[in-house]
């Protein structure tokens, strides 16, 4: 069924997995890995379940996400759901660059299949609850199996438990382990048949064996819990990835030690990461029976930009087609330590000859570094003379940054020198990636906020709104009259769509949802700012008319500030909405992205042929501190968009 905002169908893909204390229960821990131990257990089984439920109640209904629902495996909306559910070896790392949990979606994509996965991995984390162990203060599995796993009712699940159950704290090969091998059995099969009841998949994941450095009895141990998922996946026709043969295998295979895979004897490093992730997509294709031939690729993610070594971010880019069918992607590249906005940047490029389902692997340098501080913020646009133009932000000082202009002539082989387009002022002008547009007349466009800073001071947030034009493609431009602020809120990062009867500018507030400002004179004037119904945090949303039908297509967060969301104020979850009013009403409401601690904005929209779009835009982490870091290149079917089923 439509749904329209508010009303979204969030399907999330859960990630089960297994981690341990990489020393002896009094050694030191890993730097990162217990952020998690701070949240307060759920004190016995009845308090857990009602308050789980209620939690998740609230959550779903402030959010739009239904409480229940019947899904199909990959979903009615074409999108997988997967809940990766564990300890350490799950949890994401700093230690490491992508956990395997954070590698699924883009192999799946490569398969074919479109997929959502939301890490619930916790370090230190076993299958009981914290009264049966409580050396962690941590919620355990059980703790937090119905609000982490169960109440997002996931068509598949990812169970990765087990190390830290068998794990023995002292007496040496007779002691006892943290959870003893029946309550373990006991355990586990609560979550698979419950799991299971919810017509959810399931995934059974053997931990790795432990490192040299470990007592023999250790892995002796060990094997008993093996044995126990092995025996269970039999049992109850479950996946399996094993990761103590796969270890081991990996040794024989090589001739190179198993610890070559881990980081400390216990948590797998990137190379161990990647071989469990190559396995669990093999094995979520066979339990799915997907493989690649389902429709559920109408989404599919085909590009990752990951920050590396000398490279902290990659962040707010654009696209243009070339006139040989090529695709353009130019991006900011940051350079050095910090991805602050601030920092060093410069704008480099990647191409696909495919429609945007493949890109080159290098970076092609479009513009250096000629600002005091960066350039960044991409905005490309075919020009109605054939020729193409690139905007960016050229960023002196706190209080100088001024929108640029070039010119291609030749495909973006080469550009023109550089020419500022705000000359009327000096000031820190911030126009976003993928804002400008050119009317029918032929008047360019540029929506910008003011931001004014006292010398000295922090960065003043607050933005006065404007609106540059030009009618002589891009040599001259004037200002518009100031956007005017009656509820005195927090505005930014304004953007631009040409209604049938009128100009709106989209606009980012702190008020809870997205403001709007209209102009019947091609942006020349503009009405005050006042309040949509489009939920938001403080982020920017981008609107595009898409081309094949003549509707509107919106990407942003929806996710607004009512009190007891318990997300309230990240970029996530990442939306997409059509409207077929002009804007009044949207439908089609569907997830993009729906990790809680993911940190989706800054999006560009590419219409390619009648039936693709592609999106670009930030997609990082928050908790580990890249959410500005990672761009995604999404490429989805307009069939999938406008797929009513969801």
């Amino acid at each position: 069924m439509n749904r329209s905002i508010g009303m979204q169908n969030s399907r999330r893909v859960i990630q089960i997995g297994f981690e341990k204390c990489p020393q002896p229960c009094d050694g030191p821990t890993p730097k990162g890995d217990f952020s998690w131990m701070t949240k307060a257990p759920f004190r016995g089984r009845t308090v857990a379940r009602l308050g789980a439920f209620l939690l998740i109640t609230v959550f779903c209904f402030f959010l739009g996400f239904p409480v229940f629902a019947e899904k199909p495996v990959g979903g009615g909306d074409g999108n997988l759901t997967i809940v990766a559910f564990g300890n350490s070896i799950t949890a994401i790392r700093k230690t490491v660059n992508q956990v395997f949990a954070q590698r699924l979606p883009h192999l799946l994509s490569q398969k074919g299949v479109s997929a959502t996965v939301i890490n619930a991995g916790i370090p230190g984390s076993h299958t009981g609850r914290q009264t049966d162990h409580n050396l962690f203060k941590i919620r355990h599995a059980l703790d937090r199996f119905e609000s982490d796993v169960m109440a997002v009712h996931p068509d598949l699940v990812i169970i990765g438990f087990g190390i830290n159950d068998a794990h023995i704290d002292s007496g040496g090969a007779t002691g006892p382990s943290r959870i003893p091998l029946e309550n373990y059995r006991q355990n586990l099969a609560y979550m698979i048949e419950s799991l299971q009841k919810n017509e959810s998949l399931v995934i059974l994941t053997v931990p790795n064996l432990l490192g040299k450095k470990y007592a023999d009895y250790q892995n002796e141990r060990l094997l008993q819990y093996v044995e126990v998922i092995r025996n269970y996946s039999r049992k109850y026709r479950t996946g399996l990835v094993d990761n103590y043969k796969a270890f081991v295998d990996y040794q024989n295979r090589t001739g190179v030690s198993f610890d070559s895979l881990m980081l400390d004897g216990v948590h797998p490093n990137d190379k161990g990461h990647e071989l469990i992730a190559g396995n669990m997509v093999d094995e979520i294709l066979r339990v799915t029976k997907l493989n690649g031939k389902n429709k559920v690729g109408e989404k599919s993610l085909v590009l990752q930009l990951n920050p590396g070594a000398d490279n902290p971010r990659n962040s707010e880019g654009d696209f243009v087609t070339l006139k040989d069918g090529r695709i353009l992607f130019i991006y900011s590249r940051f350079a050095g330590n910090s991805s602050s906005d601030f920092a060093a940047a410069t704008l480099v490029g990647r191409y696909s000859g495919d429609g945007g389902k493949t890109w080159t692997k290098d970076d092609q340098l479009i513009v250096s570094n000629e600002g005091g501080m960066n350039v960044m913020s991409v905005s490309l646009l075919r020009l109605q003379d054939g020729r193409i133009a690139l905007f960016y932000a050229r960023k002196n000082a706190m209080d100088d940054c001024i929108p640029m202009m070039r010119i291609s002539t030749d495909e973006a082989k080469t550009w023109s020198e550089a020419i500022p387009c705000i000359t009327d002022r000096k000031g820190y002008f911030v126009l976003n990636n993928n804002r400008v547009i050119q009317l029918q007349t032929g008047r360019l466009l540029m929506p910008v906020a003011l931001h004014e800073t006292p010398p000295g001071g922090r960065f003043n947030g607050k933005g006065r709104l404007f609106s540059y034009y030009s009618d002589d493609t891009g040599k001259t431009w004037k200002v518009s009259q100031e956007v005017a602020n009656p509820d005195a809120i927090t505005l930014q990062e304004p953007g631009l769509i040409s209604l049938k009867d009128r100009l709106m500018m989209i606009i980012r507030t702190d008020a809870g949802v997205q403001y709007a400002a209209y102009s019947t004179d091609q942006g020349q004037t503009w009405s005050p700012s006042q309040p949509t119904t489009i939920a938001s945090p403080v982020s920017p949303a981008t609107i595009a008319r898409i081309p094949a039908t003549g509707d509107l297509l919106m990407v942003w967060n929806n996710n607004g500030n009512q009190e007891g969301n318990p997300i309230k104020g990240r970029r996530t979850p990442l939306n997409i909405a059509v409207s077929k009013d002009e804007g009044k009403t949207w439908t089609h409401v569907k997830t993009l992205e729906a990790d809680p601690d993911g940190w989706y904005c800054y999006t560009a929209i590419h219409f390619v042929g009648k039936k693709e779009v592609l999106l670009s835009y930030c997609a990082g982490n928050r908790p580990k501190g890249t959410g500005l870091s990672v761009t995604n290149v999404t490429r989805l079917n307009l069939e999938w968009i406008y797929n009513t089923k969801t």
